[in-house]
């Protein structure tokens, strides 16, 4: 760089000083010092693009790491509130086949209330369909956060087939 630095002051010295650039040689020069330095121009703008680009991959990864976490966990509460509502079931149905063989009408009637209490909690539902809300929401989540990694990943492919293009271009050119 201090190269290029020192060939643009060695050779824009004479013009800064009202001189023309009359030789052709030094005219080719200039130009080439020139475009050298747009190409560096470029080169710095496309590194970083492409570590802005890495970087909101990185970032988006971790949104899908995160969702899928809490999708997990969301799957895991659903499923537990279902194996609770199935327990409760097995239970009532115990009590029930026990009830015919209460010790004491006072043993009866405890049964009783605790059938009842559960037939209630059986039938409302209302944890497992807030389990089975959450799950929903949590895989909806995930979805989104996976499509819009796979949209940036697609965008960094577009970027890196355009980088081959680039590099084609210039190799096929010297």
């Amino acid at each position: 760089m201090r190269y290029l630095l020192s060939l643009g002051v060695l050779f824009a010295g004479p013009l800064a000083f009202g001189q023309t650039a009359e030789n052709p040689t030094l005219s080719a020069l200039m130009s080439e010092v020139h475009e050298l330095r747009l190409a560096v121009e470029r080169s710095t703008l496309l590194g970083a693009r492409t570590q802005i680009m890495i970087q909101r991959v990185q970032m988006q990864e971790g949104s899908v790491a995160r969702a899928s976490k809490t999708l997990e966990d969301a799957r895991k509460d659903a499923a537990r509130t279902q194996a609770e509502r199935a327990d409760m079931a097995r239970i009532q149905k115990d009590l029930e086949a026990q009830l015919s063989r209460a010790p004491s009408p006072d043993v009866r009637r405890e049964m009783e209330n605790q059938i009842q209490s559960i037939k209630q909690r059986v039938a409302d539902g209302s944890a497992e369909a807030e389990a089975q809300r959450r799950e929903a929401e949590a895989f909806s989540q995930a979805q989104s956060e996976q499509t819009r990694l796979t949209q940036l990943q697609g965008e960094m492919s577009q970027m890196e087939a355009a980088l081959d293009a680039a590099i084609r271009q210039i190799a096929g050119g010297r």
